[in-house]
């Protein structure tokens, strides 16, 4: 991982709403049309979030985070903890804009949400993904995921993959 001292990552709530839905909106655009996936179809394909979605999501105990490069938002990713099992935590999102991947900002969105789910008392972070994207679950894999199960969700046009990680 790059170390980069012009980086800041901090929590956001409501008033960060803009800025998230926006950052994930354009890393997610590019997935979208690769794969011939429109809002009309497939409505709560992450590509289309919405400031009401990303508000909603908030106000039932979602955090979001923002990572700041020379203070500029570039890239967000969310962390909860399960609300059956709080020992189990979720982290979702992972948007980095296209400019600024392969320099290590997932890697670092990732150790900000799975330590702060281990404060919050998590010994397991779990997350979702496009089963089709071979190449993001072996970033996943590299992170110290595995793979968990694999099934078909009703609102998307693909499989999902679930993976998870010992905290």
């Amino acid at each position: 991982m790059n170390v980069d001292s012009a980086v800041e990552i901090r929590e956001v709530g409501a008033a960060g709403a803009g800025i998230i839905t926006q950052i994930i909106q354009e890393a997610f655009r590019g997935q979208a049309e690769a794969q011939s996936i429109t809002r009309e179809e497939y409505p709560q394909y992450v590509a289309f979030t919405d400031e009401a979605s990303v508000l909603k999501a908030l106000e039932k105990g979602q955090h979001a985070a923002l990572l700041f490069h020379n203070g500029e938002p570039i890239g967000s990713i969310w962390h909860t903890l399960d609300r059956d099992n709080p020992q189990l935590g979720h982290v979702s999102k992972l948007a980095v804009l296209p400019d600024y991947r392969g320099r290590g900002y997932g890697e670092m969105l990732f150790a900000y949400a799975e330590g702060k789910l281990r404060a919050l008392g998590a010994t397991r972070a779990q997350l979702t993904c496009n089963a089709r994207l071979a190449g993001l679950h072996a970033y996943y894999e590299r992170l110290g995921y595995r793979r968990v199960k694999q099934e078909a969700w009703s609102f998307l046009p693909f499989e999902v993959l679930t993976m998870d990680k010992d905290l």
